[in-house]
């Protein structure tokens, strides 16, 4: 992979017969490319905030600490056991659609008393493929996996650290 990627780059460089080479240029965009390349594979725990803007960190811990400065986080998402989780925070002040709503609920109990201002954490597949006649509502709600409160998914934090 690194000879591949080594190509790509004399590829897209400009040499020139007169011109001398800066091999140490050449070396360290080649430095900063597998770099780039390797914590995209390597992705480990990602936040994402409401401007887009990814962070990635190597533990569970870090994302949330990041998280808790900065609320304009609203999901934190790694792959772990062969699985892929994208955690999403959310209030009861911040209504989704019903169907969503019940599933909470139906998953969450204590969702239909808690105080309007406390943060759950709900376990959201990405995508799941619309079956005939569902509607998007339908189709949302039927991507929320798990729902934790606070201490149970500072609990995760600590048994996925752990390992």
């Amino acid at each position: 992979m690194a000879h591949l990627m080594w190509n790509s780059l004399l590829k897209s460089w400009y040499f020139d017969s007169e011109m001398k080479t800066d091999y140490s240029l050449i070396d360290s965009l080649f430095v900063q490319k597998v770099e780039v390349e390797t914590n995209i594979l390597k992705m480990g725990f990602q936040t994402r905030n409401d401007g887009s803007f990814l962070k990635f960190f190597d533990t569970f811990a870090e994302a949330y600490a990041e998280y808790q400065k900065d609320r304009s986080i609203w999901k934190i998402s790694y792959d772990y056991g062969g699985e892929s989780y994208r955690w999403r925070s959310k209030t009861k002040m911040d209504v989704w659609n019903a169907k969503s709503e019940q599933k909470i609920e139906d998953l969450f109990p204590e969702y239909a008393t808690i105080d309007p201002d406390m943060v759950i954490w709900i376990d959201q597949e990405v995508y799941v493929q619309p079956k005939p006649d569902e509607t998007d509502d339908e189709q949302m709600a039927r991507c929320i996996r798990r729902v934790l409160s606070k201490k149970q998914f500072e609990d995760l934090i600590s048994e996925i650290d752990s390992k």
